[in-house]
């Protein structure tokens, strides 16, 4: 899998809008998604870890980026603080929460 490659930029700007100290100069805003379920956990791949972690279903989290020799597959930044990549179909998109 090519995940190796991580937007620095991106979580930074990410960073900034959870802290709340983001600026028209930093870009836009980046759309919340949300985990499906509201209970229990999910196995996912932390490419940073190089392993795989628990992330609790219902948590929030933002796009990173999306694979293009899977479809399937995204990389997104968990607001408790990992980069873990996760099946497509177990996100909600809820906008500017």
């Amino acid at each position: 899998m090519a995940w190796n490659k991580i937007d620095k930029e991106k979580v930074k700007t990410i960073y900034k809008q959870i802290a709340g100290t983001l600026t028209e100069k930093d870009g836009k805003l980046q759309p919340e998604i949300g985990i499906r379920g509201t209970s229990g956990h999910l196995w996912c791949y932390s490419p940073t870890l190089k392993q795989h972690i628990q992330v609790p279903r219902g948590s929030k989290a933002y796009i990173l980026s999306e694979m293009k020799g899977d479809p399937d597959k995204v990389m997104i930044y968990c607001t408790f603080g990992e980069i873990v990549v996760i099946d497509y179909d177990e996100i909600i998109h809820t906008g500017y929460d």
